[in-house]
């Protein structure tokens, strides 16, 4: 069907009559002029006059199947209605009309050639290959006309950013199609705005309604048009073999494909979620659970998953390895957390276990990096915390700490050391100096202290201190550091390097061996 509407886009101004009631097979192998001595085989695209083609029809027994593009005049339409075969009607010469149909066939052959040069099938890439061919922005949408996936050019960004500035006109005609379950058999719809030409085109898989897809492109939107059919049967073939895989596919094990392992495609899970009986919405966080400890074996990692589902809806949780996933999400961009803090807190304060929830995200492979980062920072932060810690935190509370993770995992490779005490600040190993040397705790008053916003009685109530004493170790601080505590970047060095070594000392299990603390190195001039 996709190549018949492509070959319209064409020929739409010399068209004086179509029917489109069969299907035309994409590979179609070839174009045969009408002769009277040829069985014409289904699969081939038949051209010639429309007298050529009543007679044929007249002299054989059988009804003609397939498609037909000919060459006639208005006073053949009343007769060619008559028959249930493809008839494209033309006022155009049999030659011209031959040519230009060899030439569209062409064209579309050569599109699907580049759009599938690539190894690499995923939709998102097929989008960016197609895009570039006409230039122009695509998106796949699906049937909410939410944005499942897109290649947008820099300068349409703001056209894509709501989905609701679709053009209204394109809106109520899908919506009337829809209704008359006729969507899958639609063609293209164009709409003119601004300078820009907006095409909606609807796919279908196996006959089952999908969604669209949706593009815009300036000056010509015959390249837009043809580019959008001949996508969307690539995309309608993609979405077929994996529907067939996948369709009865439930949350619980579209989770193991899609954080188990690297997906070959992520837009085919985010196709997925959203096919759910009860799909996610727009905004989503993960909240991954761990205990501190193994427990005693499976039946007590369910029985955890048990008292959380209590809390949390079962159809977006699942236990992955010896962590429990949970799926939250919402309309708006926030999405705050659904349950009560206070009680998840005394589920996991019973069963000895840590959670994490995640930044919001809208896509699949936001949600597979956000489960990476939480796994990779739950051991870091079952070191690092304080002792009067929540055991639900939120990413943001500890992700410098992943930060640390990174540098230290990768130091070697550019500094020939994996020492990451190279990368604090020397302020602050003076500090731990002088620490080490007088039994003190300046690193952690002067951490407190930038944390709390220098305000010396949040800070003396936080470090149960009297002001006084907080005042004198301040001025120590400030003392040994030899640098103002003005400058807002240099604040943050100090608070990452006390993180850094917080790291080093508590995660990796290292003790720091400075050089001895010498006080005269310390005196001012």
């Amino acid at each position: 069907m996709f190549l018949l509407n492509f070959i319209k886009v064409e020929l739409s101004q010399h068209i004086l009559y179509s029917s489109i009631l069969q299907t035309l097979d994409s590979d179609s192998r070839g174009i045969l002029l009408l002769d009277q001595s040829t069985e014409i085989p289904a699969d081939y695209v038949c051209v010639g006059t429309a007298s050529q083609f009543l007679s044929l029809a007249d002299s054989s027994a059988q009804e003609p199947v397939g498609t037909y593009f000919l060459s006639g005049g208005e006073n053949d339409i009343s007769k060619l209605k008559a028959f249930s075969c493809n008839i494209l009607l033309s006022g155009l010469s049999l030659s011209t009309l031959y040519n230009k149909l060899f030439e569209c066939i062409s064209l579309w052959k050569k599109w699907t050639g580049l759009l599938n040069k690539s190894q690499d099938t995923g939709l998102k890439q097929l989008l960016q290959r197609s895009s570039r061919l006409i230039d122009a922005s695509i998106s796949i949408m699906n049937s909410d006309y939410k944005i499942i996936t897109a290649s947008i050019r820099q300068k349409d960004g703001q056209l894509f950013e709501n989905c609701d500035d679709m053009p209204v006109t394109a809106q109520e005609i899908i919506d009337r199609l829809i209704e008359k379950r006729e969507a899958f058999e639609a063609p293209a719809y164009l709409d003119q705005q601004d300078g820009y030409i907006y095409c909606l085109v609807p796919v279908s898989i196996e006959h089952e309604f999908f969604g669209f897809l949706y593009g815009c492109i300036q000056d010509d939107g015959t390249p837009l048009q043809q580019m959008m059919f001949t996508l969307a049967y690539e995309l309608s073939i993609r979405l077929r073999d994996s529907s067939s895989q996948n369709s009865a596919l439930s949350f619980q094990e579209i989770a193991r494909l899609l954080f188990l392992e690297p997906p070959a495609d992520y837009e085919h899970i985010q196709i997925m979620l959203q096919n759910l009986p009860k799909p996610p919405h727009k905004y989503m966080r993960i909240i991954l659970v761990k205990p501190d400890v193994p427990l005693n074996g499976e039946a007590e990692l369910k029985q955890l998953y048990g008292e959380l589902n209590c809390l949390f809806p079962a159809h977006h949780m699942v236990i992955l390895d010896d962590t429990i996933l949970i799926l939250i999400s919402s309309r708006l961009a926030s999405c705050a957390f659904p349950a009560e803090e206070d009680a998840v807190e005394k589920i996991l304060e019973s069963y000895q276990s840590t959670a994490l929830i995640s930044h919001a995200c809208m896509s699949a492979k936001s949600l597979r990096i956000s489960y990476l980062k939480c796994r990779q920072l739950l051991p870091i932060i079952r070191n690092v915390r304080s002792d009067s810690f929540n055991r639900l935190s939120y990413f943001g509370r500890y992700s410098l700490y992943l930060i640390a993770d990174l540098c230290a995992n990768h130091m070697e490779e550019h500094f020939d050391s994996d020492d990451i005490i190279y990368l604090c600040s020397p302020a602050v190993l003076t500090l731990t100096r002088y620490d080490q040397a007088f039994d003190c705790n300046l690193r952690d008053v002067l951490f407190t202290y930038l944390l709390n916003g220098r305000n010396i009685a949040e800070t003396s109530k936080v470090m149960f201190m009297h002001r006084n004493t907080m005042i004198y170790k301040i001025n120590k601080i400030k003392e040994l550091i030899h640098h103002s505590l003005d400058d807002p970047y240099y604040r943050f060095h100090l608070m990452f390097s006390c993180m850094l070594i917080r790291y080093y000392e508590r995660y990796q299990h290292h003790s720091l061996n400075l050089s001895p603390f010498i006080r005269d190195d310390y005196k001012w001039n």
